[in-house]
């Protein structure tokens, strides 16, 4: 409910901030920034409110910091972060490969890509669901029922990024549509879609087995995997910055490295026991 007010919040403030309406002060894209920093702000109040009120069964106090805590959540949270960091450089990465091309390919490749991050609501949720369902039933010693929960969770998600990836690669135009009608732009838009949307259940084996992995402490293989789709996003990269591959070698790279990785990702997790 906090997120849901926040969202609907920051659909209010941010066009009275950009447009200055109300009396408000006239930012610009800015208020948008500033709509985002406000609700956010808002949002951990309420949280922090919410959990120090008897209503909260989760009560937020003060308690003694204690380095076992610290190894426990570091232990997977630290690396998890540094997960995200190669996430965010691939991504970085190929859009310095499409702005080295064109205005037209990095407006394509940006929205092309941004189906993705529409898809993340899905496989993150049903991600961090899983999280619990696996830690919680190996906490139980149930290893069989932890491991079924991770391969339903995983078969679910991959079909459905699967089938929406199938989808726009057939498709494109009905999701660049909604953006643009520019001809440059639809065209690096369709060609990244019918290169990579095809691999969308690779990305879902990919993240699922990686919150499994969190839940399972066994984070080995995701991650190897993590650094595997990153040096093939700064390898394209490199090629496309020194002339040696077009943007479209650049994008069956990253189709490629889907597929490697979430090869990599699945064999680890048929390969790795739970019950020690």
């Amino acid at each position: 409910m906090t997120i849901l007010g926040g969202v609907v919040v920051g659909l209010i403030l941010s066009p009275v901030l950009i447009n200055g309406w109300l009396g408000a002060p006239r930012m610009g894209v800015a208020g948008a920034g500033m709509a985002q920093v406000l609700c956010s702000i808002g949002a951990l109040v309420v949280v922090v409110v919410y959990m120090r009120s008897p209503s909260s069964t989760l009560r937020l106090r003060p308690y003694p910091l204690r380095r076992q805590h610290f190894r426990a959540i570091l232990g997977v949270g630290l690396l998890s972060s540094i997960n995200v960091v190669m996430l965010a450089m691939s991504v970085t990465a190929l859009t310095a490969a499409a702005g080295a091309v064109s205005s037209a390919a990095i407006a394509g490749y940006g929205i092309a890509s941004r189906l993705e991050m529409l898809l993340s609501p899905v496989m993150f949720g049903c991600g961090t669901a899983a999280i619990t369902l696996v830690g919680t039933n190996l906490g139980a010693g149930n290893v069989a029922r932890a491991r079924r929960v991770a391969i339903v969770n995983v078969l679910f998600v991959a079909g459905v990024v699967g089938l929406v990836g199938v989808f726009v690669s057939l498709f494109p135009q009905l999701w660049l549509g909604l953006f643009t009608s520019d001809s440059a732009i639809m065209a690096v838009g369709t060609e990244y879609l019918h290169v990579v949307a095809p691999f969308y259940a690779g990305i879902g084996v990919i993240l699922e087995l990686y919150f499994v992995g969190q839940g399972a402490q066994r984070i080995f293989w995701p991650m190897t995997a993590s650094v595997v789709r990153c040096l093939f996003a700064l390898a394209a990269m490199a090629l496309v910055l020194r002339g040696d591959a077009s943007l479209h070698t650049a994008f069956t790279v990253v189709a490629v490295s889907v597929a490697v990785a979430a090869t990599i990702t699945l064999l680890g997790f048929l390969r790795t026991r739970w019950d020690r």
